[in-house]
Protein backbone atom coordinates (compact mmCIF):
# COMPACT_ATOMS: atom_id res chain seq x y z
CA UNK A 1 0.00 0.00 0.00
CA UNK A 2 2.62 2.30 0.50
CA UNK A 3 4.42 1.78 -2.21
CA UNK A 4 1.40 2.36 -4.72
CA UNK A 5 1.11 5.63 -2.83
CA UNK A 6 4.63 7.18 -3.81
CA UNK A 7 5.18 8.88 -6.75
CA UNK A 8 8.51 7.36 -8.21
CA UNK A 9 8.21 7.29 -11.74
CA UNK A 10 8.49 3.58 -11.26
CA UNK A 11 5.97 0.92 -12.07
CA UNK A 12 5.82 -1.07 -9.38
CA UNK A 13 4.72 -4.56 -9.60
CA UNK A 14 3.90 -6.88 -6.18
CA UNK A 15 4.06 -10.39 -6.57
CA UNK A 16 1.70 -12.11 -3.84
CA UNK A 17 3.07 -15.15 -2.51
CA UNK A 18 1.18 -15.83 0.52
CA UNK A 19 -0.35 -18.95 -0.89
CA UNK A 20 2.78 -20.46 -1.78
CA UNK A 21 6.58 -18.81 -0.39
CA UNK A 22 9.20 -18.84 -3.46
CA UNK A 23 12.30 -16.74 -2.46
CA UNK A 24 13.43 -14.98 -4.94
CA UNK A 25 14.61 -17.02 -7.56
CA UNK A 26 10.89 -18.34 -7.78
CA UNK A 27 9.13 -15.21 -7.58
CA UNK A 28 11.03 -14.13 -10.80
CA UNK A 29 9.63 -16.86 -12.48
CA UNK A 30 6.26 -16.95 -11.27
CA UNK A 31 6.32 -13.28 -12.68
CA UNK A 32 8.27 -14.03 -15.92
CA UNK A 33 5.41 -13.32 -17.92
CA UNK A 34 4.91 -10.05 -16.33
CA UNK A 35 8.52 -8.90 -16.92
CA UNK A 36 8.87 -8.34 -20.30
CA UNK A 37 12.11 -7.24 -22.23
CA UNK A 38 13.04 -4.25 -20.31
CA UNK A 39 15.11 -4.25 -16.95
CA UNK A 40 13.90 -4.81 -14.11
CA UNK A 41 14.15 -4.10 -10.52
CA UNK A 42 13.95 -6.59 -7.57
CA UNK A 43 13.89 -6.09 -3.61
CA UNK A 44 13.75 -8.11 -1.47
CA UNK A 45 10.81 -7.76 1.29
CA UNK A 46 12.52 -7.75 4.06
CA UNK A 47 15.13 -4.75 3.50
CA UNK A 48 14.55 -1.65 4.62
CA UNK A 49 14.73 1.44 2.27
CA UNK A 50 14.88 5.01 3.73
CA UNK A 51 16.20 7.79 0.97
CA UNK A 52 18.39 10.40 2.13
CA UNK A 53 19.27 13.60 0.34
CA UNK A 54 18.42 11.14 -2.67
CA UNK A 55 16.05 8.63 -3.98
CA UNK A 56 17.61 5.30 -3.71
CA UNK A 57 15.98 3.24 -6.66
CA UNK A 58 15.71 6.67 -8.76
CA UNK A 59 19.41 6.55 -8.01
CA UNK A 60 19.83 2.59 -9.11
CA UNK A 61 17.95 3.30 -12.35
CA UNK A 62 19.57 6.02 -13.21
CA UNK A 63 22.93 4.06 -13.01
CA UNK A 64 21.80 1.19 -15.42
CA UNK A 65 23.31 0.82 -18.56
CA UNK A 66 21.75 -2.01 -20.90
CA UNK A 67 24.41 -2.23 -23.44
CA UNK A 68 27.20 -3.42 -20.24
CA UNK A 69 25.56 -4.85 -17.33
CA UNK A 70 23.56 -8.05 -16.62
CA UNK A 71 23.15 -7.14 -13.17
CA UNK A 72 23.50 -3.65 -10.64
CA UNK A 73 23.96 -3.37 -7.11
CA UNK A 74 22.98 0.16 -5.25
CA UNK A 75 24.73 0.06 -1.87
CA UNK A 76 24.08 3.40 -0.09
CA UNK A 77 25.99 3.97 3.05
CA UNK A 78 23.82 4.45 6.59
CA UNK A 79 25.49 7.92 7.48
Amino acid sequence: AYLHNRETGIDIVVSDERGRLMETGGGLVQARGLLGDAPFLVVNSDNLWVDGPSDAIKMLAARWDDATMDALLLMVPLA
